[in-house]
């Protein structure tokens, strides 16, 4: 058991360091291009590397374990030194039965990581199945389209979509249906949910990394940049679908996994 964890720990160590080693020069070579499908397959491929290096023997990426288990070890970790500090009892020398140091800290790495990697993924696996049943929650009417099916809810809810499911509100719907289905439309038309299916399987494994975070920041504004510019390829009011960012902007926030028309982590660089 200890060394299937400690061997699961170290597989996500690797991919930390493949995801940071790739991502880093997308940071300053790429992250300001404007051609989002190169933006977008880059950010994809490096998740995609950073799962399957790690099973690669690679001798630059080989980590090495601070102990060999053996039977003994599980048993009782001792430190490995030429003469152990001993206390006479009786005339016999009893030796002290010590913790390696090193053995403590790795566990004290290794168990809380796989604690909260564990947690991560059963609060992904209930967000799901939340945004599932909620799609047919309150809908006051269905419309089976031939790539989507739109679902109009009673409540004023933010519109987003999830596989191939739109969810808007009749408001939304009477106000600004065109434009809002449109947009989730191109979130479907580009299987955006599904790479949020694998960015969220990579953020549950390295929860500890900061550059996965950075990256699924990028990821989830180039889905809105396709979205957008899905739109503006089939009408021509730019500036009115300009007004409706910033509108839909000041929304209350929707799931996080869902592709929601009010997201953006800069407003003014997704209207730019």
């Amino acid at each position: 058991m200890e060394t299937a964890l400690i061997t699961i720990a170290g597989q996500a160590l690797k991919m930390a360091i493949t995801l940071a080693l790739l991502y880093i020069p997308y940071i300053f070579l790429l992250r300001r291009v404007t051609h989002f499908r190169t933006a977008r397959t880059t950010l994809l491929v490096t998740l995609l590397l950073s799962i399957a290096v790690p099973f690669i023997d690679i001798p630059a990426l080989h980590i090495e374990l601070p102990y060999s288990i053996t039977p003994q070890a599980e048993a009782i970790a001792t430190f490995d030194a030429p003469m152990a500090e001993g206390i006479i009892t009786d005339g016999a020398i009893t030796e002290k039965s010590t913790i390696d140091l090193e053995t403590l800290l790795y566990y004290a790495l290794v168990i809380p990581y796989i604690i909260v990697a564990l947690i991560l993924a059963v609060i992904r696996i209930v967000q799901i199945a939340i945004i599932r049943a909620n799609i047919r929650k309150g809908t006051l009417w269905i419309e089976e389209k031939e790539e989507y099916t739109i679902h109009c809810h009673a409540d004023n809810t933010p519109p987003y979509s999830w596989m191939r499911h739109i969810v808007i509100s009749q408001e939304d719907y009477d106000r600004y249906g065109a434009d809002i289905i449109l947009h989730e439309e191109g979130h479907i038309i580009h299987l955006h949910s599904w790479d949020i299916l694998l960015l969220t399987l990579v953020e549950t494994v390295q929860w500890f990394n900061p550059f996965v975070h950075m990256l699924a920041n990028d990821l989830k504004d180039i889905h809105e940049y396709e979205a957008d510019a899905y739109v503006l390829c089939r009408r021509e009011d730019t500036r009115a679908y300009q007004m409706l960012i910033i509108k839909k902007a000041v929304d209350r926030a929707s799931y996080t996994l869902a592709n929601s028309f009010n997201h953006s982590n800069n407003l003014k660089k997704r209207i730019t």
